[in-house]
């Protein structure tokens, strides 16, 4: 991780100017992203807050990666309005046919703390099949087709990604 010359430098990402300081390493992160099959249109910043998010000790707390996965979740769904249109707010209130998740798997791979930025974004890997969208027709058919086609292309992306990491480690480093 960079070092920065003061607090208020490590925290400029907050600062409406942001893009000067942190503008090549955010585009930088934004591109490994997408090349590993996460959708664009589900990115979010999450900047860790020093008094909401931290323990006494400095620790992020759990309930703060949850709370991160809820707003990445919640950009996921909006991105159904474009299939959805007039059914959107019916579909998002619960209504009939509605968004859940019942499961979420966590892997810390690096300890975050303030001032630390998390950019999420969201890989469509698998749908559940509680309610048949194509049965149900409609704008849920034509959202139906669009989750397969953005799962696959997910997946092929981070296939190639993969091979690309694997091909880099056989390479011999002279």
């Amino acid at each position: 991780m960079a070092k920065f010359a003061s607090p208020l430098e490590a925290s400029s990402y907050l600062h409406p100017e942001r893009h000067v300081e942190f503008g090549a390493l955010r585009q930088k992160t934004i591109q490994q992203m997408t090349e590993r099959g996460i959708e664009y249109s589900t990115l979010a910043e999450h900047p860790v807050s020093w008094a909401d998010d931290q323990d006494p000790f400095g620790h992020v707390m759990t309930q703060a990666y949850a709370h991160v996965n809820g707003k990445c979740f919640n950009r996921f769904l909006e991105s159904f309005h474009e299939k959805l249109q007039d059914e959107f707010p019916r579909f998002m209130s619960g209504r009939g046919i509605g968004p859940m998740t019942n499961k979420l798997n966590l892997t810390i791979k690096t300890p975050i703390k303030y001032p630390d930025l998390l950019l999420t974004g969201i890989r469509i890997a698998e749908r559940g099949k509680r309610v048949n969208l194509r049965e149900e027709g409609g704008v849920y058919l034509g959202l139906h087709e669009s989750l397969r086609a953005r799962a696959a292309k997910s997946a092929e992306a981070l296939k190639a990604w993969e091979e690309g990491r694997k091909e880099r480690k056989n390479v011999a480093k002279l």
